[in-house]
């Protein structure tokens, strides 16, 4: 295994590694990977959905999928991602996720410390997922701003509708009635401005725009 940091420590590619079936040495070097640079990539990886989720599993509790219509087939706790529109005008899975910034599973009282996401199909042109460090942007903070968001919360709340700034897609089939209920039936959540990681002890600026 061999851990290849990107540009200022912010990612890393791992190589040398098959995920399908890792010891728990391997799971834990990633892991302190992950905490060390937050983001990981590791190419030319064929996970079954089953194989995904053992993974996923070796790293704590997995989250329960609120749009369970869009779990895979072969296993309810994978969600798919896709902007493909089958014949019949369904959606192969969400088509607007992750379509404005945001820090997954805020809504949460207790968000999840990982995301695991395994392309299957990319597009040739667009299609990015994008990611920022917030304990990059925390730091450069000036220190009189740091001193006024310390001990502040900001509201999370999981419905687009609620969100002036997002744009509801239209070729998402029933999005506009699906985050109108969402907005109904679950609570707003209260997550600090300042946000400190419980193993690495690092502070980040944890806001979604």
């Amino acid at each position: 295994m061999k851990v290849n940091p990107f540009a200022n420590n912010f990612g890393a590619e791992i190589t040398g590694i098959d995920l399908r079936d890792p010891s728990r040495e391997l799971t834990d070097a990633v892991y302190r990977a992950f905490l060390d640079h937050q983001v990981i990539v590791v190419r030319d990886q064929t996970l079954s959905p089953l194989e995904q989720v053992r993974l996923s599993e070796r790293y704590g509790e997995l989250e329960w999928q609120e749009n369970s219509k869009h779990s895979h087939p072969d296993h309810d706790k994978v969600l798919i991602l896709s902007n493909e529109i089958r014949p019949d005008g369904t959606a192969v899975g969400v088509v607007d996720a992750g379509d404005y910034w945001h820090s997954d599973s805020s809504h949460h009282e207790q968000p999840v410390k990982m995301t695991m996401l395994q392309s299957i199909h990319n597009p040739k042109t667009g299609g990015d997922t994008e990611f920022c460090n917030m304990y990059a942007v925390y730091d450069a903070l000036p220190d009189d701003i740091k001193g006024n968001i310390r001990g502040r919360y900001g509201i999370h709340h999981v419905s687009k509708a609620l969100n002036p700034r997002v744009t509801i897609s239209p070729s998402r089939p029933g999005a506009k009635d699906f985050y109108e209920e969402q907005a109904k039936k679950r609570p707003m959540v209260r997550q600090p401005l300042v946000r400190t990681h419980d193993e690495t002890g690092r502070q980040a600026l944890y806001a979604s725009p």
